[in-house]
């Protein structure tokens, strides 16, 4: 289907492709749980901080 959509005559031509989506989505899920570590870990500090 996604192929079609696409102008794919061939599957294989789909899934030469599919591994460049797989390898964005794992960055961009990377940089975005980084950044929900990086302020939790604020979040911590102030808490801590304040509570001291």
């Amino acid at each position: 289907m996604i192929g079609k959509l696409l102008g794919h005559n061939k599957i294989e031509t789909t899934s030469r492709y599919a591994h460049l989506a797989r390898d964005s989505i794992k960055a961009s899920s990377a940089r975005v749980a980084d950044s929900i570590g990086e302020d939790i870990l604020k979040t911590l500090v102030t808490a801590e901080t304040a509570s001291a």
